[in-house]
């Protein structure tokens, strides 16, 4: 049994607004998503991902990258599914380093929008072998760059 206890979210419009930005863009690509509470978002096809969207606050993406993978680990814990992958999408540009930790050590893809421009690493491929998602990014790569994106 699993006992999540009811907490207070304070969200800003910022936050909700790259939520709403983010399921857009991921399902004009032909990507299902849900967005069922308490998760942000999750990819339920082609594939499994749960995703945390976080508002950077005074200039440190680390601490929201620090809060997100607890959220992101109760999540596929305790709702599920455990076979999902882990994605943090930030309303701010992560360095290199904090990029190379999240998704070789922590093993969570790392996402950003910049300018309404939905922006990922070079080799992302949210901890998983999946080549539908591969595809699903590369045909967006095309597809924003023939929108000069």
């Amino acid at each position: 049994m699993a006992v999540i206890t009811v907490t207070v979210q304070h969200r800003t419009r910022t936050h909700e607004r790259l939520v709403r930005l983010a399921g857009e863009w991921l399902q004009a690509r032909g990507l299902q998503i849900a967005s069922p509470h308490p998760e942000d978002l999750e990819i339920v096809f082609p594939i499994s991902v749960i995703m945390e969207v976080k508002v950077v606050r005074k200039g440190d993406p680390l601490r929201a990258v620090r809060e997100a993978v607890g959220q992101l680990h109760e999540y596929r814990y305790f709702i599920g599914p455990r076979t999902a992958a882990l994605a943090i999408l930030l309303d701010a540009e992560p360095s290199a380093a904090l990029i190379r930790y999240m998704e070789e050590h922590l093993q969570v893809a790392a996402f950003w929008f910049v300018d309404d421009r939905l922006r990922w690493a070079d080799g992302t491929t949210i901890g998983l072998k999946e080549r539908q998602l591969n595809g699903c990014l590369n045909e967006a790569r095309l597809w924003m760059s023939s929108r000069n994106f």
